[in-house]
């Protein structure tokens, strides 16, 4: 497949470790030119429901695979985010040093995730 939009990561070494790029498929929430809140996808067409969860010290963000329908639930709102993705087995989260701009990438549970980098609860998107 063809990528065609922005790139999620530019500049970073994201590829590298996820051996994958992601593309801006829908943006939910920018804050200063960054999409917060996103839905991405691969060279595959897989989809990926994108949170920046930190942009002070770093810049920290939780990738949960999605479908096409649960991306249409969050664009619909009839369901939040955290519900939609409260039972994901696999989500990655890419941490990219603003000192160095070189990233980790960690593959967890929701349930692996610290409070601040879970899904707010009854917020939609």
């Amino acid at each position: 497949m063809n990528l065609c939009g922005e790139p999620l990561f530019d500049g970073v070494n994201f590829k590298e470790l996820f051996e994958k790029e992601l593309v801006v498929d829908k943006v939910f929430l920018y804050y200063d030119g960054i999409p917060l809140l996103c839905a991405c996808k691969d060279e595959e067409g897989k989809l990926y429901f994108c949170n920046c969860t930190e942009m002070r010290s770093e810049e920290r963000w939780v990738l949960y695979p999605a479908t096409k329908q649960q991306i249409e639930q969050i664009t619909t709102k009839s369901k939040t985010p955290a519900e939609i993705f409260q039972n994901s087995r696999i989500v990655y989260m890419y941490t990219i040093s603003l000192g160095t701009g070189r990233g980790t990438l960690k593959e967890l549970t929701v349930d692996e995730l610290s409070d601040g980098d879970k899904l707010p609860k009854g917020e939609y998107a």
